[in-house]
C-alpha cells in the first residue's frame, strides 16, 4: 500500500473510531482523555478541599507503569517474605 493510502485510511479509521475510544475510556483518567487534562483534576481538587491559597501537594501515580519495569514474580516474592 502506497504511503499516501496508508496515510489515508489510518486518518479515515482514527476519525470513526475515536469518538468510540474516548468514551470507552474512564472518566477517573482525565489526562488520557480530549480536553481533559491532568492539571484540570488537581484545580478541581484545590477548590473541593479548600486549600486554594496553598500551595498545593498532589500526587498522581501511574501504577501500570511501575509494576510493567519490574517482574511479577519479584513483586509477589517481596510481598510473601515481607
Amino acid at each position: 500500500m502506497p504511503a499516501e493510502q496508508y496515510n489515508l485510511f489510518t486518518k479515515i479509521t482514527l476519525t470513526c473510531i475515536s469518538e468510540t475510544l474516548d468514551e470507552a475510556h474512564p472518566l477517573g483518567q482525565p489526562g488520557f482523555r480530549k480536553g481533559l487534562a491532568a492539571w484540570i483534576t488537581s484545580k478541581r481538587f484545590r477548590g473541593l478541599s479548600g486549600f486554594e491559597h496553598r500551595p498545593p501537594l498532589v500526587l498522581f501515580f501511574d501504577y501500570e507503569k511501575a509494576f510493567d519495569s519490574v517482574e511479577t514474580h519479584a513483586i509477589l516474592s517481596a510481598l510473601v517474605y515481607q
